[in-house]
This record gives structure tokens, sequence and C-alpha cells, in this order.
């Protein structure tokens, strides 16, 4: 694995299995604003992963292009 993969799995590992970010005082899930406040938490989340996955995709089909120039 690549030093960027495991900064990233790191990451999304401490994320994940943190106490504290998966359950939180104070916080109302009967509230009306409720369903559209995880809606956008969750929309950040994936829009966060997309963009690192166009990142890698990116850096990787400018490698390749640089392989084939080389050659």
């Amino acid at each position: 694995m690549k030093k960027p993969l495991k900064g990233l799995a790191l990451i999304t590992a401490s994320t994940v299995f943190s106490l504290p970010v998966m359950a939180h005082p104070g916080h109302d899930h009967s509230h009306w604003s409720s369903p559209a406040l995880h809606s956008l938490a969750a929309a950040a989340g994936i829009a966060i992963i997309a963009a690192c996955a166009f990142a890698v995709h990116k850096r990787r089909k400018r490698a390749a292009l640089q392989r084939q120039e080389e050659k």
C-alpha cells in the first residue's frame, strides 16, 4: 500500500471507530431538521470521498502519461 493510501486508511479507521463521533450527547433525532442535517452530513462525506478518488485518478493518469512520454 502506498503512503497516501495508508494515511487515508488510518483517517477512515479513526473516524469510523471513534466513539465520540458515533455517539455524541445533546443530539435530538426527533427534531424536524434532523433528517436534513443528516443528509447534508452524508453528502459532505460522499463529496470528500469523491474528491479524493478524483485526485488519485488524476495523479495515476498523469503518471501514466509521463511514462508514455519517456518511451
